[in-house]
């Protein structure tokens, strides 16, 4: 009897031993609002940003919380914070308690401010109040860079709601610099850069948003979560004055290195309905021949017409144009060979959701 009551000690200090790692890893605040399909996450103990001016879905995680009557849920610091839709239970991959609640922030709320939940007696967990930056739509081009070429200054203009001091970011190869901004709007201007590794004029060349002043989100985002935006390819500059161009007898197919034929891109939902996608080529054909001028004809589909393509002249090794998702689309590139015959090399990929 003694030996089975030791055995049956031992067996529970290994579980109790091993479990509060597990529920650790799982526990946490969790918090959805329109800019993001996906919760932004932080320890039990930081402070979660939360934005004012819209409901967000607030979930905690930690051990025993969902044992907590409704009744003992509010925020005891501030005045005008909704709460509602409350919800608990236990999460399905460890077992975790956790309640989901729906948390109304209004938009006069200060900036910076904490909201402090208390949940009991004992649990009390921070908010930090930050902006709406919520987007109208996506940022205006002016002009559109396929109508110029790079290097040309480009205004990128926006609006929306509580914005702060919104900057445009993560243009590659791009200067910014920024422009008057208000509550409801913003304009920047972004110049594509001329070194050795920023030479392209296809990019791709996709941007986004973020905040740059005290309380300003980091991410801004329209009402259904576009947070990335496409920044079409540059003019293909002339060629050079007094350039002749002479076909080249038996040139080959282009190589063409990405992506790879048969490919599958999968997106998770909710992005956007348009995926910038850049096919590339290698300078020599499979001949190892160069183009003459280093021209080549591009053939894409056209959106929402099906069966159709359109042929572009592109001079460089690479060609980007946005495709709706999902799909499946099969891009022809050639070498333009002065008007002569060549041969081209297709490519097919696919466009999905998760």
């Amino acid at each position: 009897m003694r030996t089975a009551l030791l055995r049956m000690t031992t067996l529970a200090a290994v579980i109790v031993s091993l479990s509060p790692p597990v529920l650790k890893a799982q526990e946490g605040i969790f918090v959805t609002d329109f800019s993001t399909s996906n919760p932004i996450v932080v320890g039990l103990a930081e402070s979660a940003k939360i934005r004012r001016g819209v409901t967000s879905t607030v979930e905690i995680v930690k051990n025993l919380i969902d044992l907590v009557p409704f009744g003992q849920i509010g925020v005891h610091n501030v005045t005008g914070i909704g709460i509602s839709n409350l919800t608990n239970g236990k999460t399905s991959s460890s077992g975790t308690g956790f309640i989901r609640m729906s948390m109304t922030v209004p938009p006069g709320q200060t900036v910076g401010s904490t909201i402090t939940l208390d949940v009991g007696f004992l649990d009390h967990f921070n908010f930090t109040v930050e902006r709406t930056g919520r987007l109208a739509a996506a940022p205006t081009l002016t002009p559109n860079p396929s109508t110029v070429l790079a290097g040309t200054p480009i205004v990128v203009s926006g609006t929306g709601t509580d914005l702060g001091t919104p900057e445009v970011s993560a243009l590659i190869c791009h200067s910014v610099v920024a422009g008057p901004h208000t509550a409801t709007s913003f304009t920047d201007t972004v110049r594509r850069t001329a070194t050795s590794t920023c030479s392209t004029n296809n990019g791709p060349f996709g941007f986004g948003v973020h905040g740059t002043g005290t309380g300003d989100p980091l991410t801004y985002a329209t009402g259904s979560a576009v947070a990335r935006f496409p920044f079409p390819a540059y003019l293909v500059p002339p060629p050079t004055p007094g350039l002749t161009c002479a076909s080249v007898p038996g040139i080959g197919a282009p190589v063409i290195t990405s992506p790879a034929n048969g490919q599958v891109f999968a997106f998770a939902a909710g992005a956007n309905a348009n995926q910038s996608m850049t096919i590339r080529w290698n300078l020599l054909t499979n001949s190892q021949q160069p183009a003459p001028n280093n021209e080549w004809l591009v053939s894409a589909p056209i959106a929402f017409q099906k069966g159709a393509a359109l042929s572009t002249t592109v001079q460089g090794t690479q060609f980007t144009r946005t495709f709706p998702l999902p799909g499946t689309y099969t891009v022809s590139v050639r070498a333009k060979n002065c008007g002569e015959t060549a041969p081209s090399t297709t490519v097919s990929f696919e466009l999905k959701f998760q």
